[in-house]
């Protein structure tokens, strides 16, 4: 049996409260950027869910909202917009088959990472060509 040959590591942090530590939480090697923008779609919804559990409820005021500054967007609500953009999900992708690293970054609380997982992975392997999704 042959090993998979994975590509790619993401993963997800989140800020310790008092701000002193970064925390990572999950973290998953892929083979594709495809499949590592599809891991990063469901932990930004998984992120999104735990910060604020009950968005749909319109008396529920979740984590993050009671107390937050209005002045300020709301990080869940960046988590969840970002995991419905379908362009956002197409650039990732070309920067990940580009050799870039790509990272979400909703500051303070959370970011997601996806990168090659090695140094000069552009140079290393050839370029896969785009194929139509499934």
């Amino acid at each position: 049996m042959s090993r998979p040959s994975y590509r790619y590591w993401c993963e997800l942090h989140g800020l310790a409260r008092d701000g002193s530590r970064l925390l990572a939480l999950a973290g998953e090697p892929t083979k594709t950027p495809r499949l590592a923008v599809r891991w990063l779609r469901w932990h930004a919804l998984y992120a999104a869910n735990r910060l604020d559990p009950a968005p749909e409820d319109p008396h529920h005021l979740g984590l993050l909202r009671a107390g937050y500054p209005a002045s300020r967007p709301d990080p869940t609500q960046i988590l969840r917009a970002w995991e419905g953009d379908i362009q956002a999900h197409e650039q990732a992708m070309a920067e990940l088959r580009n050799g870039e690293s790509f990272a979400l970054v909703v500051a303070p609380f959370a970011f997601l990472t996806a990168a090659p997982l090695y140094p000069r992975a552009a140079e290393l392997h050839p370029r896969p060509r785009a194929v139509a999704a499934l």
